[in-house]
């Protein structure tokens, strides 16, 4: 949340109406879960400054349906509904297909909820038609299928009913498969750093070992120097010595 904050007060010098608006949305995000009120207090500053243009449709759209995800939560359905068809409003002059994509899918949620089972299938399956070319195996195309199986179940169709079950499980199992490859390649990658590590350990040895060598080579020739230089004075001690014998026989 500071992070926001921060970007919020950057904005906030720079003016940007929907720039402010979409940090105010992300912020909603946050508590959405956890703090329903408090999340409406950011929707509905960022449904101040979010107004529709023809430069940016999707952060206006976002809000209207952040507010109707809210209501929805706390179960005021008359205010979930209106925010919702603001939300259609807007991306009815847009042409950005996740967006929409998004938004039927919490208008099927929506409609779950409302007991109107003909029209949740209506926006689920815009979301799956879409998913289908957007993204076929994410978890958002699992949870539109999922609800139209098991809208359909609800309806007694269970001839169709099993064909989206079908739909359903591919999609899941692709999921499951992508989650195993990511780990898969999380452990490689784990791996491979402890690799690095060792390697860079057994450098780090080698190395210091190296410079152990040297340092015994260095202590080596100081050692063998010393003793050269004592038995060089000892030798031009002796020499003196024997200089100084026949000068004193005179």
């Amino acid at each position: 949340m500071s992070f926001f904050e921060k970007v919020y007060q950057y904005q906030l010098q720079k003016n940007d109406s929907l720039g402010l608006a979409k940090i105010l949305n992300n912020m909603g995000n946050l508590y959405l879960e956890k703090n329903t009120d408090s999340a409406l207090v950011y929707f509905k500053k960022a449904e101040k400054l979010a107004t529709a243009s023809k430069e940016d449709y999707n952060i206006p759209m976002y809000v209207q349906t952040n507010l109707g995800r809210s209501y929805l939560k706390k179960k005021e359905m008359k205010k979930a509904r209106a925010s919702f068809q603001n939300a259609l409003k807007i991306i009815s002059l847009s042409s950005n297909p996740r967006s929409a994509s998004f938004l039927n899918g919490e208008l099927a949620q929506f409609y779950v909820q409302n007991k109107q089972i003909d029209s949740a299938l209506l926006y689920a399956k815009k979301v799956m038609v879409s998913n289908d070319t957007l993204a076929p195996f994410s978890f958002e195309q699992q949870n539109a299928v999922e609800l139209i199986y098991k809208s359909l179940l609800d309806k007694g169709d269970f001839e169709e009913a099993a064909t989206y079950f079908e739909k359903y499980n591919q999609i899941r199992d692709s999921i499951g498969l992508e989650d195993k490859r990511v780990n898969v390649e999380r452990v490689l990658v784990e791996e491979k750093y402890r690799n690095q590590e060792k390697i860079r350990e057994l450098e780090e040895g080698k190395k210091q070992f190296r410079n152990y060598l040297i340092l015994l080579a260095l202590v080596a020739a100081l050692v063998l120097l010393g003793a050269l230089l004592l038995r060089f004075r000892a030798k031009l001690r002796l020499s003196l010595i024997h200089i100084s014998e026949p000068t004193r026989r005179t």
